[in-house]
């Protein structure tokens, strides 16, 4: 198993790589009955990372920045599309998921490409 990273450490490390969020915590929880590595808590802006499912540092900052970046989302814009569709299927998961499969660009491409998905869907809402 490896070594858990400081709060501090993540928290800088996200800020700096994707920007400012609502995130006030990061702890580590070890729900061995649960499937989800992640979690970020709307009400209290902490974000939970599973340890019994993060087993590497590398899973680790991909967790982090999946849910760095619901922090970064507006949690009525979340519920909306969770009301209405599947989890997969959530334009701000894909997003969420689009950020944590790569980190290895740079702040400014992730921003980039996050204005253009806003957007293409702000035309679909409005039928452009």
């Amino acid at each position: 198993m490896f070594k858990p990273i400081k709060e501090k450490t993540l928290k800088e490390w996200a800020e700096r790589k994707l920007g400012s969020s609502k995130c006030k915590r990061i702890i580590y929880v070890n729900r061995k009955r649960s499937n989800w590595l992640g979690e970020f808590i709307w009400e209290t802006g902490t974000i939970k990372i599973n340890l019994h499912k993060v087993n590497s540092y590398h899973s680790l900052y991909r967790t982090v920045a999946h849910e760095w970046t619901h922090a970064q989302q507006y949690y009525r814009e979340y519920k909306y599309w969770d009301s209405r569709k599947k989890y997969e299927d959530n334009p701000l998961e894909k997003e969420a998921n689009f950020v944590e499969k790569n980190l290895h660009r740079t702040k400014f491409h992730i921003i980039k490409a996050r204005k253009m998905a806003k957007k293409r869907f702000i035309k679909k809402i409005m039928g452009f």
